[in-house]
């Protein structure tokens, strides 16, 4: 369940201390940010609508029709991205996909803190861990 919240201080009341639906307590930790990835050729850094491709990628086995419409096996997926075959472009384990996660969150500081940031003490200075 993704929620959003007014501010960071209802955010981190949240993160600190759960949330409550329909009577079970669930926990809660900050979204974070993806890099974007284009629906239609499966390459980052632009979506669908700005694409240059004429034809659709599969992002399963890179074939050119819509990923909709692969009937492909799961021994037949081949990333659009890393050019290996055993997954498809939207793999979270795709080597690609986890370089370009980890450069997007190096360049953002406040992704390395549990909490966002705020004028609260009690959440400024504690980092993110595992």
């Amino acid at each position: 369940m993704i929620c959003s919240f007014a501010d960071g201080e209802q955010a981190n009341r949240v993160i600190r201390n759960g949330l409550v639906v329909q009577g079970k307590a669930l926990e809660a930790r900050k979204s974070l940010p993806e890099p974007r990835r284009c629906m239609k050729c499966h390459n980052f850094g632009h979506f669908a609508k700005g694409c240059k491709r004429e034809e659709d990628a599969c992002g399963r086995c890179n074939s050119n029709h819509r990923t909709s419409s692969c009937e492909a096996a799961e021994d037949g997926l081949f990333c659009a991205l890393c050019k290996v075959t055993g997954h498809g472009a939207s793999s979270r384990t795709c080597p690609t996909f986890i370089r370009r996660r980890e450069a997007l969150w190096a360049r953002r500081a406040d992704l390395h803190y549990k909490y966002f940031v705020s004028e609260d003490p009690e959440t400024l200075g504690i980092i993110w861990g595992d």
